[in-house]
């Protein structure tokens, strides 16, 4: 704590020369003028060092014991930053450097937004923005609790949201909301019949009596899992369930261009440039204009981040034009086929509950300006499909007799 007022006081080093210097330290402690780090040179020189306030009495005390006092250096705060006056521009950024600070953290510069997995990010910021959370909105006007409530009515996928403040930093906390399943009414007698023909290689029944076992061919609306069960004392009725895979075969026609249009860059290129702050935008280009002919734009954004990842709604844009030409290219059998069974492909397993694409068979042939190409995919996939009974139908009880009937 002494050295800290020290140094705030501002200290001075002095060097005491004479036949007699220890007179010179007896006149200093008369005067009461303190002093330490006491230094002997040698017999007729001394070093002490002594507050600043105290150096004109220490010279004329050290006079007075027909010594000579020299200053050999000057210590302290005052010293360290007698350079500043002459540069009024230094005091005003060290004064920003303590304000801006204080200022800057009432205001929203980042949102964080966690916890959230089937809610889009973007569409959280765009609900926080409109009940008065966005970049560059006034911290202290942000109510939690208010947020809160506005949030859980705006989005009733959320079950549970927390804003929480820190300076400029907002985080977001999330819990979506479980959905829950499906619940089963086993009261309710059902069947399972095939959603597709095919060919059955795996059976598994959870309630039901079977009607279908594994090799056999089974026809789209077939019954496979009866909710009724005849037996010789009573009849009982279930919600049957079973998963119930078959071997599948699906056969597409896709026609596909025999010519394409492509890009083919020409090594043009143009860059413009601005600072996006918050939503305002400022053009450094003298060129804003639509640029003539064709163009790829690539955006790129450099953000200013303090240490500590601190993000601020400042960056530099960069947009990157690439000139380009387009021309005609014939498309060969091979990519006409790749393309068509990617399509195939994804609308395969998009039709499917569950399962998976086996083998493919591809033929191609020329029609006029388009090349088709027939298809044909073997699938395996989960044909089991549940269908309310009705007693007085086909898919009612069976008798003994029905039951060993092939």
């Amino acid at each position: 704590m002494w050295k800290v007022i020290q140094y705030i006081r501002g200290t001075a080093t002095l060097t005491i020369l004479g036949a007699s210097p220890e007179m010179a330290l007896n006149r200093l402690a008369q005067e009461t003028i303190g002093f330490w780090d006491l230094t002997m040179l040698d017999s007729f020189t001394y070093e002490i060092t002594l507050l600043w306030k105290d150096y004109p009495r220490a010279m004329a005390a050290i006079q007075h014991a027909q010594c000579e006092g020299k200053l050999k250096k000057l210590s302290g705060f005052k010293q360290t930053f007698r350079g500043l006056g002459k540069r009024p521009g230094i005091w005003v950024a060290l004064l920003a450097a303590v304000i801006l600070p204080t200022v800057l953290s009432q205001f929203v510069w980042t949102i964080d937004v966690s916890g959230n997995e089937t809610i889009p990010t973007q569409k959280v910021l765009q609900q926080l923005e409109e009940v008065g959370v966005y970049i560059g909105a006034y911290g202290p006007t942000i109510k939690s609790q208010d947020i809160k409530n506005q949030m859980l009515n705006r989005i009733p996928e959320l079950q549970w949201i927390a804003v929480n403040r820190s300076g400029g930093k907002v985080q977001i906390l999330l819990k979506e909301r479980q959905l829950r399943p499906d619940i089963i009414d086993q009261k309710q007698i059902c069947n399972i019949v095939a959603g597709k023909t095919g060919l059955v290689t795996k059976v598994e029944v959870y309630s039901g009596t079977v009607q279908c076992k594994v090799g056999q061919t089974v026809l789209q609306g077939q019954l496979l899992v009866s909710g009724y069960n005849q037996t010789d004392v009573n009849l009982q009725t279930s919600h049957a369930q079973a998963e119930i895979y078959a071997r599948t075969w699906r056969k597409y026609h896709v026609l596909v261009p025999s010519q394409e249009t492509v890009k083919q860059y020409t090594g043009q290129e143009e860059h413009r440039y601005a600072l996006e702050i918050g939503k305002k935008r400022i053009n450094f280009s003298t060129k804003s204009g639509i640029l003539s002919g064709s163009y790829d734009k690539i955006v790129s954004r450099q953000y200013l981040t303090l240490p500590g990842g601190i993000q601020f709604p400042i960056c530099l844009v960069t947009e990157q034009y690439l000139a380009y030409e387009t021309k005609v290219k014939e498309v060969d059998t091979e990519t006409a086929e790749k393309t068509a069974l990617a399509a195939v492909n994804l609308q395969a397993k998009n039709q499917m509950v569950a399962g998976q694409v086996l083998q493919t068979s591809i033929n191609s042939k020329a029609e006029g300006d388009m090349i088709a190409v027939e298809l044909v995919l073997e699938c395996e996939e989960m044909i089991a499909r549940s269908q309310e009974a009705d007693m007085f139908s086909g898919d009612g009880p069976k008798t003994q007799k029905e039951k060993d009937t092939p």
